[in-house]
């Protein structure tokens, strides 16, 4: 989407509020990652190792797998009932 803001004081305005607020977002969100990776380079215990979190993305995809077999086989017993 283009902001025509020649002659238009409201789109203007506008205008300048948006880039604002991107300014300060953008400045907060890298202020605290560069907080996060100064803590965790201060304190290398402090951070997940990379096992811990492949282990744990396996862990997730195989429930959800799980939960996808279970739903599967519940629909169709669901769908074999006769009334």
């Amino acid at each position: 989407m283009r902001i025509r803001s020649k002659g238009d004081p409201a789109a203007a305005a506008l205008l300048v509020l948006a880039m604002g607020l991107w300014t300060a977002v953008s400045t907060t969100v890298w202020t605290r990652l560069r907080e996060g990776v100064a803590a965790l380079r201060g304190e290398p215990e402090a951070g997940y190792s990379t096992e811990t979190v492949v282990v744990t993305a396996l862990l997730v995809v195989l429930a959800i797998l799980v939960i996808g077999i279970i739903a599967t086989a519940v629909v169709a017993k669901a769908n074999s009932i006769t009334l």
